[in-house]
């Protein structure tokens, strides 16, 4: 007879472990958007006469930032499959995915605000 039982009370925790990790490639995108749409959005402040580089770089920018949320999206969907077919609720990724289509809505309309700008002047 055993005192505490057979049963295991470790936690059948299991995490979700993608084949592309779109979260990586995401990371990337935004680092290396960053690297290029930050100092081109700089530069244009700088030179005096030269609001369409600075334009060019906050569209850069926008474009990073949407970039990097559509791919995000991409992975909490597919996690979010993962997990119902796990049984687990899929509540957060639901939240998720809907600030994640705020965040892009947002962007995008500071995007086109930047190109009428451009278009005005």
């Amino acid at each position: 007879m055993q005192p505490y039982g057979t049963i295991s009370n470790e936690a059948d925790i299991e995490k979700y472990q993608p084949e592309k990790n779109l979260r990586f490639v995401a990371l990337i995108v935004l680092i290396l958007g960053g690297l290029i749409s930050v100092p081109t959005f700089i530069i244009g402040l700088d030179q005096e006469g030269s609001w369409l580089i600075c334009q060019i770089g906050a569209i850069l920018f926008c474009l990073t930032i949407i970039i990097t949320f559509i791919l995000e999206m991409m992975f909490v969907s597919k996690k979010s499959e993962w997990e119902s077919k796990q049984g687990k609720s899929t509540a957060g990724a639901k939240i998720a995915m809907l600030w994640y289509t705020l965040y892009i809505l947002f962007f995008s309309l500071i995007m086109v605000i930047v190109i009428l700008t451009m278009i005005i002047h």
